[in-house]
């Protein structure tokens, strides 16, 4: 009960240091024709807590400004470390937890110190994508997972310091055997299953990707932007702001096909023959049943996969037609404001409504209508399973009546001495 108390009442204290400072908070939702508008104002004062959260990225994004593909998620932010810090041992404190005792058990796991080794070196700016092939993806197939990349940017405020915390890193032994050198300050790891990850300090920055041409354009500051392919120019202009405190952006149609990719991912695994405890042969009758229901299957399997690239193809134009989420965050001395809204990749609200009501039919006749075929040579394959199994069933009990006719059955009878030709003419008698 004490110790319950005490939680509560660390709880309360770092509520109130949160929201201490804060002033004025304002929020308005506006419904254009092609996005739902979100913007937000908050006062902040120079005591706050958040106001050391809050700090400008100087420039573009780079992360926005050299990410080709379109993003599942992107987000970019620039913070103050020691602020950050405070804040995660006003939330560590209910736990009876600190960063010092977390940088305890970090030096004693690596022989790392957590705040000179690695913490000193990062600036607080932190950047990440994540994409991939949604047509890929929407197979199911293990192929198509493997086109899932990202890139990670950690901010650095001396690069050869850098470099030399993650050279102490790379030397433990639990790491040293993943990495592979790739030139000055830039490593590979192989990731089984997956792909290479490459590791490079460059531009005042960590950058681990699996994009192989980012960094090379990162360095010539050559640009390639998803943002320049966007046909929603309100979108564009907002990730194109300058000098912001933070970016989100996801794309919630993308993140909708990836799960509906891992949900096809499960099943449809074809089925072997069972192995069984006995050397009696499969007979004729049994094969022949076999080859046909093995046809049958195949076929069925092959329709099933027509059917669900048939399928993905109209599910992929409706998940695009969703669209976008984006927000932008502003701080101009102690004011903070926040843009954003959902940027829909359709004529209007109204028409998306009408084409996704439109496509979930059209799926769903699609579906339905080919479905039939599938069903009954699945069920002519399930009727020469139930065949096969009687013919074997038949197979194994003549085999085991063999077994116990021959068991049972006296062995054939041994000349007695004497019997049969000796080879001596028979005497005769005068």
């Amino acid at each position: 009960a004490e110790r319950e108390q005490k939680r509560r009442s660390a709880e309360k204290e770092m509520f109130e240091s949160l929201l201490a400072g804060t002033g004025t908070v304002a929020m308005g939702v506006e419904l254009a024709e092609k996005s739902l508008r979100f913007k937000s104002y908050t006062r902040i004062g120079p005591d706050s807590r958040w106001a050391a959260l809050a700090r400008p990225v100087k420039g573009p994004s780079p992360i926005i400004a050299y990410t080709p593909q379109r993003p599942f998620y992107l987000a970019h932010l620039n913070i103050d470390i020691k602020g950050y810090l405070e804040l995660i041992d006003l939330m560590l404190a209910p736990e009876e937890m600190s960063i010092a005792k977390l940088s305890e058990q970090f030096k004693a796991f690596t022989a790392l110190d957590l705040q000179e080794d690695i913490l000193a070196v990062f600036s607080g700016e932190i950047a990440f994508s994540v994409f991939g092939d949604i047509d890929e993806i929407l197979t199911g197939e293990l192929e198509g997972f493997k086109t899932i990349g990202g890139t990670l940017l950690l901010g650095l405020t001396d690069e050869e310091q850098a470099a030399k915390a993650l050279a102490k890193v790379f030397a433990l032994a639990m790491v040293e055997p993943f990495v592979q050198p790739a030139g000055d300050k830039s490593w590979n790891i192989p990731v089984p299953e997956w792909r290479t990850v490459s590791l490079t300090i460059a531009d005042g920055h960590l950058i681990a990707t699996t994009d192989p041409e980012f960094v090379a354009a990162l360095k010539s500051k050559t640009r390639r932007s998803f943002v320049d392919q966007l046909e929603n120019p309100e979108l564009a202009s907002l990730l194109s702001l300058e000098e912001t405190t933070g970016v989100a952006v996801m794309d919630f149609g993308s993140f909708a096909t990836f799960f509906m990719g891992l949900a096809s991912s499960a099943g449809d695994w074809d089925a072997a023959r069972a192995e069984e405890p006995t050397d009696v042969p499969y007979s004729e009758e049994y094969k022949r049943l076999e080859k046909e229901k093995d046809a049958l299957r195949a076929k069925a399997k092959a329709r099933r996969r027509e059917i669900k690239a048939e399928t993905n193809k109209r599910i992929s134009q409706v998940m695009a037609r969703i669209g976008v989420t984006a927000m932008v965050g502003i701080k101009r001395g102690d004011d903070f404001y926040g843009y954003g809204g959902h940027y829909i990749a359709d004529e209007s609200v109204a028409a998306l409504v009408e084409h996704l009501i439109q496509d979930g039919i059209a799926i769903e006749e699609l579906q339905s209508a080919r479905r039939k075929d599938v069903w009954e040579l699945e069920d002519k394959a399930w009727e020469l399973d139930r065949q096969m199994q009687e013919v074997r069933s038949q197979d194994l009990i003549k085999a085991e009546e063999e077994k116990y006719r021959k068991a049972i059955e006296p062995p054939p009878a041994e000349p007695e001495e004497g019997d049969g030709d000796s080879g001596e003419e028979p005497a005769t008698t005068e």
